[in-house]
């Protein structure tokens, strides 16, 4: 299958990309400048563009039949400036999709935040729960949701909304900006200072997921035959919730059978904080599709915390 794919420099468009090559899809790479990894060579096709800005991609659309698009402005940035948080995750979003629309692709997959949910997620939330966080990053990935949703009920495209909770994982492109996600800073940390330090107390509690998982989701979404109208919105997350002490306890655990010595483990124990409710993203269109995610961390922690000790050097321990 022919797959476009922006982002391509970015954590989960380089892990993305790395995981259809390998089960023999024709990628299309975009990125602003990332050259694209070396078992990448003569496998994919890396096509430099600033999607950003006025660069129309429809000259790479001919013959594709899927557009997975993951390139999106963080968190941060998105506060900082909320107009170009609006313009890229919503008109550039919405620039593509019409470009992928001229050119018949089947399907146009966009990779959004379960964030859209709250500011501060507990209870039940599903595919049918309402977007209510007014942050700059939930409110322009919402207008992007939105373009697609139009395209898709108009019978325009197959349009996959995709609302990944917290993924987590090693890069492929080592400049690739993911050091801010908690269990990526956490076992940088492990290798660079010599310890795991929380903020908090580390009551709050998340939705992990493995970057791996959500690669072997989109695989099965565009691999799927079935009547997708009734789609278009899917959340990708795990069974299992933990708290972000557990999460840090696990990486330390893991520190620990990998490197052969101790990492302290240093939190404001002092801290008031309230104790956070628990709450459970649920994974209802996946449940009807018979899908079912892992829960397993293990596997994804060891292979960040390796990637950590090879890149970032040897611990100062």
């Amino acid at each position: 299958m022919k797959i476009l794919v922006t982002g391509a420099g970015g954590l989960l468009g380089g892990r993305i990309i790395d995981f259809l090559q390998q089960r023999g899809h024709n990628i299309i790479a975009i990125s602003r400048s990332y050259r694209g990894h070396e078992s990448w060579k003569d496998k994919v096709q890396i096509i430099h563009a600033d999607i950003g800005s006025t660069e129309d991609l429809s000259s790479y659309m001919n013959g594709v039949a899927a557009v997975i698009h993951t390139a999106g402005m963080n968190a941060g940035d998105a506060f900082n400036d909320p107009p170009a948080a609006l313009h890229f995750n919503g008109y550039v979003t919405a620039k593509l999709l019409q470009n992928a629309v001229k050119y018949n692709v089947r399907q146009f997959i966009y990779l959004s935040s379960a964030n859209l949910y709250g500011s501060k997620l507990n209870g039940i939330v599903n595919e049918d729960s309402p977007a209510t966080n007014l942050h700059p990053y939930a409110t322009s990935h919402q207008a992007g949701e939105n373009a697609i949703l139009f395209a898709h009920h108009t019978n325009k495209i197959k349009g996959t909304i995709l609302r990944l909770s917290n993924a987590f994982g090693s890069p492929i492109n080592h400049e690739a900006n993911c050091w801010m996600l908690l269990a990526n800073d956490l076992c940088r940390q492990s290798v660079i200072n010599g310890n795991l330090r929380l903020y908090t107390t580390g009551k709050q509690y998340k939705n992990f997921i493995s970057i791996t998982e959500v690669c072997k989701a989109i695989h099965f979404l565009i691999n799927l035959e079935y009547h997708e109208k009734d789609y278009p919105l899917v959340n990708i997350a795990s069974k299992n919730v933990i708290s972000v002490m557990d999460m840090a306890k696990i990486i330390q655990d893991r520190a620990i059978h990998l490197f052969g010595y101790e990492i302290p483990l240093l939190y404001p124990e002092s801290e008031q904080q309230e104790d956070e409710k628990p709450f459970i993203l649920e994974t209802r269109i996946l449940d009807q599709l018979n899908y079912t995610i892992s829960d397993d961390l293990i596997t994804e922690i060891d292979l960040l915390l390796t990637y950590c000790k090879k890149t970032f050097g040897v611990s100062i321990i």
